[in-house]
Formats: C-alpha cells, sequence, structure tokens
C-alpha cells in the first residue's frame, strides 16, 4: 500500500498502522538542521532502520525499516516528534 498525505492533517506517528510484511519505507520531513540528530538516534539502534538524506535543504529523509522492527522504529519516532517537527510524507508497504 502507498499513501501519500497532502492538503489533510498530518496523522500522528501512532495512529499509523503497525506493518506486518517484509519491509517499509517511510519518506519524512523533519528541520534541516537536525537531520544528524534523527540519523544518530536510529543508528543508536542499528538495525531498526537504514536512514538516507533525499533533500537536505528540505529536511527529507528515507527510511527503510524491516517489518519486524516497524512498531519500534514508529515508537522512536513518536518520541522525535514530541521535541521536533517530524512529518511523515509517504510510506509504501
Amino acid at each position: 500500500m502507498s499513501a501519500v498525505l497532502s492538503g489533510e492533517k498530518l496523522p500522528r506517528w501512532s495512529d499509523l498502522p503497525r506493518y506486518e510484511g517484509r519491509c517499509c519505507q517511510y519518506l519524512v520531513q523533519v528541520p534541516s538542521h537536525r537531520i544528524g540528530y534523527v540519523n544518530a538516534i536510529l543508528e543508536s539502534y542499528e538495525v531498526v532502520a537504514k536512514v538516507q538524506t533525499d533533500d537536505t535543504p528540505a529536511g527529507i529523509l528515507r527510511m527503510i525499516v524491516q517489518a519486524e522492527w516497524d512498531g519500534l522504529f514508529q515508537d522512536i519516532m513518536g518520541r522525535l516528534a514530541k521535541e521536533m517537527a517530524v512529518s511523515f510524507l509517504k510510506w509504501e508497504r
């Protein structure tokens, strides 16, 4: 399933359904000056997500997450969303 959210109120991370398949991909926007911080947090969990910067000035990150780590990934992103602006723009499962 693929979803793109535009012009709608973006759901919170906790509103995303948990995924049981093989892996999923998220396109996420964070403040550009916080890209390194987000990457460091996710790298500290080692296996949770592979993070790639798609557009540095816009703060857009592509995150690939294995299904078994999707719940933990969403929890981490939910906690980050409490301390900075985090929007998920698209996800594919």
